[in-house]
């Protein structure tokens, strides 16, 4: 399966208007939002982006649209500032390895260029695909929390990994098998 990341960009409102209305995508996340709350987010990604926070479209080779958004943000935790990894997909393209391969490919290229030295994540402890992906990439489980998606509160599992070009997991996640999600 081909995967591409493509930049996330103002022509972008529909498609995070279409992931935050979806009941299934946002099951974990607080549920759906209407339109308004949704261009809301995408001005906020928006200035993310302008600020060096990274968000990608999914893009699945002979799909006829993206699969869903991923992306490394700035996060506030415990009085700093963290990267944060996170996606959502659409149904059709959940449990087929569409967010493992994606997630690949945006810790390597974060890797390789040297933007971060680690990435957290923080996926709700009932999402056994969120957290089973992290910890196939080599996460560490740092332990449970309680976040918030858009001020919804969401009890996680907070997971870690280091990817300075020597770490063992930037090692290691090239050889990794995410075939199932």
């Amino acid at each position: 399966m081909g995967i591409e990341l493509r930049p996330y960009g103002d022509e972008d409102l529909a498609l995070t208007v279409a992931l935050e209305a979806d009941p299934e995508v946002k099951s974990r996340l607080g549920g759906p939002v209407g339109a308004e709350e949704a261009a809301r987010i995408h001005a906020k990604r928006m200035a993310g982006v302008a600020d060096g926070d990274w968000y990608f479209t999914i893009h699945v080779d002979g799909a006829r649209r993206p699969a869903g958004i991923i992306a490394i943000f700035r996060t506030p935790w415990e009085g700093g500032i963290v990267h944060e990894v996170g996606s959502m997909l659409f149904p059709e393209f959940q449990a087929q390895g569409v967010a493992a391969a994606a997630f690949r490919v945006l810790v390597e290229r974060g890797r390789a260029e040297g933007r971060f030295t680690e990435i957290h994540g923080f996926a709700d402890v009932r999402n056994g695909p969120s957290n089973g992906i992290v910890r196939r990439l080599g996460f560490e489980l740092l332990g449970q929390c309680d976040m918030d998606y858009e001020g919804r509160p969401i009890h996680c599992n907070h997971w870690r990994l280091s990817i300075t070009p020597d770490s063992d997991a930037s090692r290691r996640i090239g050889d990794t098998a995410l075939d199932a999600e």
